[in-house]
């Protein structure tokens, strides 16, 4: 007879092994693509590398310091106090493990870190994360549906299924968000885990604070994101309105919610490639784009995380904190 953690261990592995085949599947098929739409790669030839690294970079930044300042909100919501810069720094590394590992290994990471150092607990830490992705499940179903009911004025093969969709699973998010919750739960152990993660769910829903930073943070990043999918989209030849852009934008932060596969690599760039030919885009400089935005991100992540990792070591921030 196997142990259980025997057992729990070999469905982790056997997960990890799926989402690494997965992976390499993704990467094959890429690369297959560009092999025969020698035309992506014409396009990326053309592309101003300097330009389009600081656009990028404008959006990486912007994105990190907003995930950082909610995550530092939420956490003194739930009396952890956590520091800006250790924040930020938590927040690269984070990203990091979910961009590069499957199944939100970086997540697993910050709530790890978090116990250790600041004693927020699993079950705090759950509270937190799931208002944070509520957030960004919210923010980004309104964004896609506001822009696809004025953008199906123009281009009429837009489903108004698809717009209902995304306005009933923003008003869905906006339930379980400000919805109150009743403490008392039955049971004794497993009470008494619901009722924590009740009273960290309430304290984050009373800090009208915490959630305006998120929700406006959420809305400053999609915004900033507009301006690069714009930028990038641009120089690859192609004049696309803001509104369009703004779809990009919105739809790429829903796509982070499907992590089976490291970063949702390849889901991202599908998804715009097959919604570019509605506003009568070539899809090459759809995937284009989208390939351009992730490989920049990816290449910011890496020069960072070295630097964030060291800055997060007990020796380094005993010095910062000055102990």
């Amino acid at each position: 007879m196997f142990k259980k953690n025997e057992l729990k261990a070999a469905g982790k592995n056997y997960r990890n092994l799926v989402s690494f085949c997965l992976g390499l599947s993704v990467i094959g098929v890429l690369f297959v693509y560009l092999n025969k739409n020698s035309s992506i790669l014409s396009l990326l030839s053309n592309v101003s590398l300097v330009k389009v690294l600081v656009a990028c970079l404008s959006g990486f930044l912007v994105s990190t310091f907003v995930t950082s300042i909610t995550q530092q909100f939420m956490a003194n919501s739930l009396r952890c106090r956590l520091g800006f810069r250790e924040s930020f720094a938590l927040t690269v590394l984070a990203r990091s493990g979910n961009t590069l590992t499957p199944f939100r290994l970086g997540t697993i990471f910050r709530a790890s870190y978090l116990k250790q150092n600041h004693n927020l607990s699993l079950i705090q830490f759950g509270s937190m994360f799931l208002s944070l992705q509520l957030i960004l499940l919210l923010t980004g179903c309104l964004v896609t549906g506001i822009t696809l009911s004025f953008l199906s004025f123009e281009y009429p093969g837009i489903k108004s299924s698809v717009i209902i969709g995304f306005f009933l699973l923003f008003f869905f998010c906006s339930l379980l968000l400000y919805r109150p919750i009743h403490k008392s739960v039955p049971g004794r152990w497993l009470g008494h885990k619901i009722s924590l993660f009740i009273l960290g769910w309430q304290a984050l829903q009373q800090d009208r604070v915490s959630l305006a930073v998120a929700i406006s943070g959420r809305v400053i990043v999609l915004i900033t994101y507009t301006v690069v999918f714009h930028f990038v989209l641009s120089e690859l030849g192609e004049e696309v309105e803001m509104m369009v852009c703004l779809f990009f934008s919105s739809v790429s932060s829903l796509t982070m919610f499907i992590q089976i596969i490291p970063g949702s690599l390849g889901i991202t760039e599908t998804i715009i490639t097959f919604t570019a030919v509605l506003f009568l885009l070539p899809p090459a400089s759809g995937f284009s784009a989208a390939l351009v935005i992730r490989l920049c991100n990816i290449f910011f992540l890496l020069l960072l995380t070295l630097p964030c990792w060291l800055f997060l070591t007990p020796e380094n921030r005993q010095k910062v904190s000055g102990k």
